[in-house]
């Protein structure tokens, strides 16, 4: 998250300082893969826009129970509970006009966090987090004053960390199957990934 507001600060330092300049257009972005965001045009060949995507819900599982066995072991899944947060900003740089369409090359940061959480019987604490830099070309044309369609490709690196740590609570079989035992694991997972993206939306102006 550090890194987020690190990077939101310097794109908007920049922008306020062009703002002084040439003061634009303010929209909002409603774009594919899911995100709403704002687009401030700082000048006429730059623009920053920042947006945040945002998840949770939840799933309950039946009791499961083993028959197989002596005693009996029956595993209680309870509810399981996710929520995922993902904030990211862009800086449009547009380097070509033709009528109504323009073409821009955008550098990209986001940052994504996870946590998921389930149990009784078995029990699960999950925790993931991501970043992401990615620099794309698009082209946005202009439909009407206040309304504009964009389109974006381009290729990224991934950078993403997971925390897993689990408790098992099973039966101790000499004093008898009411008296649980935990069985705790814990483990951390780190990964790197090259991939495409891309990305479409429109743009609602304010003015």
């Amino acid at each position: 998250m550090k890194r987020l507001m690190l990077a939101v600060s310097v794109v908007l330092s920049v922008g306020a300082h062009a703002l002084a300049q040439d003061a634009g257009q303010i929209g909002v972005t409603l774009g594919y893969p899911s995100a709403v965001g704002v687009i401030w045009h700082v000048t006429d060949n730059i623009a920053v826009r920042p947006e945040i995507s945002f998840s949770t819900g939840s799933t309950e599982s039946p009791a499961i129970r083993s028959t197989f066995s002596f005693p009996d072991v029956s595993a209680d899944l309870g509810e399981t509970s996710s929520t995922t947060v993902t904030a990211g900003v862009s800086g449009l740089l547009y380097f070509g006009e033709w009528d109504k369409l323009r073409a821009y090359v955008s550098p990209r940061y986001t940052y994504a966090r996870l946590t998921s959480s389930s149990g009784s019987t078995f029990s699960t604490d999950t925790r993931n987090s991501a970043y992401t830099v990615t620099g794309s070309f698009g082209a946005q044309y202009q439909l009407h004053r206040r309304f504009a369609v964009f389109g974006e490709t381009g290729f990224g690196y991934n950078h993403a960390r997971t925390t897993f740590s689990s408790v098992i609570l099973l039966p101790v079989i000499p004093v008898g199957p009411n008296v649980p035992a935990p069985v705790s694991r814990s483990e951390e997972i780190n990964s790197h990934s090259w991939s495409t993206r891309s990305g479409a939306g429109v743009i609602f102006y304010f003015k």
